[in-house]
């Protein structure tokens, strides 16, 4: 659930703080869900900030992540990235074509609904 907010507000991390310790009802009978995992795009002109809350919260799995359009590159690290400074979260580097393409094709969105050009395109039939 992406979390669109104003990061220089002290009011954004405490929201964060606050969704990592709910649980989220699921449709079906089942239990509710805890977040398991939260990735943090660290890129940006609040790269400092990402990373000190990442680095406060790596025990519950609170990951700064940076993306790279390039091809070769996993959608994500097989092992986590080494420290660098201490004090800092490391940084995942996750594939953003790989990643887009996965989600792209999960939520069944044809190819043409995701370019600007509609030339060609039908309207899914239900």
């Amino acid at each position: 659930m992406p979390l669109r907010l104003c990061p220089p507000r002290l009011c954004v991390w405490e929201a964060l703080d606050r969704l990592l310790l709910r649980r989220f009802r699921h449709p079906r009978a089942i239990p509710d869900l805890p977040v398991l995992a939260v990735a943090i795009d660290s890129g940006g002109h609040r790269t400092d900030m990402v990373m000190k809350f990442s680095a406060e919260r790596l025990n519950q799995r609170v990951w700064a992540i940076k993306g790279r359009g390039s091809p070769g590159v996993p959608p994500w690290p097989k092992r986590p990235p080494k420290l660098r400074i201490a004090n800092l979260a490391p940084v995942h580097i996750v594939s953003v074509d790989t990643l887009k393409h996965g989600l792209l094709s999960r939520c069944q969105i044809p190819a043409c609904a995701t370019s600007r050009s509609t030339a060609g395109c039908t309207s899914p039939t239900s």
